[in-house]
This record gives C-alpha cells, structure tokens and sequence, in this order.
C-alpha cells in the first residue's frame, strides 16, 4: 500500500480535490435510479423501502431489527414494486471501487418464476456503483441454485459464496455479465 506524503500545502490541497471528487462521483452513483418493465418497477430511492416487508423478509437471516436497519443503511439497496407495493428485495454491499458483494436477493413467493428475480440481479449488475467491479460475490445459502442459474459459479470450500465475472478488462465500465 503507498502512503501520501504530504510536504507542502500543494500536496495537501490536491489531496483534498481528489476527496473532493471521490465523494462527488459517490453521490452521483448513488442517487436513486429506477427501472420499469410491465406493472413492476425496481428503485435505488431507499425512501420506498417497506420496513416491515424488509424485516418479515430477512429475519430468517437475523431476527434482530436494529441489526436489519443497520446493514440497510450501510448498503446499496433494490426495491422490487407491483403498483407501488414492495413485492421484492435486494442489498449491495460495496466500496465503490471494486468490490461488490450480494448480500440479500428476495422475490415474494407469489411473483417467483415470472422472471423478477433475475430482472433484479441484472439491475444490480449493471448498477453504475458497479461498473468498476471485475467480480462480484454472491453470499448466501438460499440463493445458491438462483445465482448458478444466472451464471454465478460456486466457491469451492465455501458454500454459500459464488461468484461472477462482470467487466473483465474493464476500460470503459459499458460490458454486461458474463454468462
């Protein structure tokens, strides 16, 4: 890891810019984005998000509720909606410069199979906050048939982790998944 030596005021003034700038693309990459097909819509706007859909989602995971809030806060988060009613779900988390785990992926039983859970997945991967990302992970046991399905390959030692090659040799940020 290199270190900044800072000996002039030059030096600790463009330090400051690219912190300046680093934190200006954050928030541009993550303001709320939303996608549309059909009567489903998917939003970044983590306002729309239903608590007690997320809490009756996810506490087989965690039954603690202050544990919940907390992960979502720290996360890039996907609502799924049917006519504004939160149906589905899922949770990034990512440091924005090349790391990108899946931690949550959830559809409501009634709405699996119609295609709503990979339309996620694709959001996800395609997600500006993703595009400097090579490989993404996908963590958790529950999704494991869902993920190989959409070209996510398994962990070897480690079940409950696959993962997935999305911009190899990424220039411009523009490649889809791999699949």
């Amino acid at each position: 890891m290199k270190s900044i030596e800072l000996t002039n005021s030059g030096s600790i003034n463009s330090v400051s810019a690219v912190a300046d700038l680093a934190e200006q693309q954050r928030i541009k990459m993550l303001s709320p984005r939303k996608w549309f097909k059909g009567a489903f819509s998917i939003s970044t706007d983590k306002t729309l998000l239903n608590t007690h859909f997320l809490f009756s989602a996810l506490s087989h995971h965690d039954s603690d509720k202050r544990h919940i809030a907390l992960a979502l806060r720290g996360s890039l988060c996907f609502g799924v909606y049917r006519n504004d009613r939160q149906i589905g779900f899922a949770r990034i988390v990512t440091d924005l410069a090349g790391t990108a785990i899946i931690r949550d992926i959830y559809i409501s039983p009634e709405y699996r199979f119609i295609g709503l859970g990979s339309w996620l997945l694709s959001c996800c991967l395609t997600h500006p906050a993703m595009l400097k990302s090579q490989t993404v992970i996908g963590w958790g046991s529950d999704a494991s048939l869902f993920l190989m399905k959409n070209g996510f390959k398994p962990v070897e030692n480690m079940p409950e982790m696959h993962v997935v090659q999305v911009h190899p040799h990424n220039v411009s940020g523009q490649h889809a998944p791999i699949h």
